[in-house]
């Protein structure tokens, strides 16, 4: 999991869950698919007048709540890539 790629890529709003939990699904510029749950009720973390998109092409504006999940082990990886796949066998080829 890398940020880097994670906010280089896109977000989309999936769903909301009662409470006010904004589920967006992020697709890192390899093509692998996280879960991230933004909790809007939180006020003192989103604000009283923050607008969220329904989707975004550069995650990068949701960093503050992909960085939290990635230290929280909050981010979920739903799908991962052929490529993604194929670089890591690579990786474990070579070591």
């Amino acid at each position: 999991m890398e940020l880097k790629a994670i906010v280089q890529g896109s977000a989309d709003l999936s769903h909301m869950i009662a409470g006010g939990i904004a589920v967006y699904i992020l697709t890192d510029t390899y093509g692998n698919k996280y879960e991230l749950h933004i909790d809007l009720s939180d006020k003192h973390d989103v604000g009283d007048s923050a607008s969220f998109e329904i989707h975004y092409d550069k995650a990068m504006l949701l960093m503050r709540w992909i960085r939290r999940a990635i230290e929280n082990n909050t981010l979920y990886m739903i799908s991962q890539s052929a490529e993604y796949k194929k670089m890591l066998a690579d990786i474990e080829a070579q070591a």
